[in-house]
């Protein structure tokens, strides 16, 4: 696997690429090739995302990964032992690949780091069967929609000091 293919698959946009890959591979779908402007059955703005950050990573040489931003997000779950609701604190980071090109110029390709979308597989309620034998016509399950998957969960730490006590100060964060 070589270095650019490691760095895009760091990326929301790459995991998210890979996922929409792998779950219609898992339902039988067959997604068309990507081509410049046509997505080929994948989201447009993922799509989109990843043909910049390739682009970039090709004429680039030097790459270095700035982060700019880290994001805390409270995100409501279902715990899997329980099935019952339950908020989890998860990280995200934003920021860019910054390098230079054979002209000396800087060039910068954004990235997202910590979550992806995956899509959502459903019965096709529309399938048709034909008359003669029964069989059905396309595909007996579709994408439909995606949602998001948050992959850096933050820790709870029980050593954690609320301010206003004797320690003003927050430990583990």
């Amino acid at each position: 696997m070589s270095s650019n293919t490691k760095l895009e698959l760091e990326t929301s946009c790459g995991k998210s690429f890979q996922a929409w890959k792998d779950a219609a591979n898992k339902a039988g779908i067959v997604l068309r090739a990507p081509r410049k402007e046509d997505p080929g059955g994948y989201p447009p703005r993922i799509y989109g995302q990843l043909r910049r950050f390739r682009r970039n990573l090709a004429i680039t040489k030097d790459h270095k990964k700035v982060v700019t931003h880290m994001h805390r997000r409270l995100v409501s779950t279902r715990d899997e032992k329980t099935s019952k609701p339950t908020k989890k604190e998860y990280l995200t980071y934003t920021g860019h690949y910054s390098g230079t090109t054979h002209k000396g110029e800087e060039c910068h390709a954004n990235f997202e780091i910590g979550k992806y979308e995956k899509p959502k597989i459903i019965h096709n309620p529309n399938l048709r069967y034909d008359p003669r034998t029964g069989e059905p016509i396309g595909s007996e399950k579709i994408l439909s929609g995606s949602e998001t998957v948050y992959t850096i969960e933050v820790p709870k730490d029980k050593k954690r000091v609320r301010p206003g006590k004797e320690n003003k100060t927050i430990q583990g964060i």
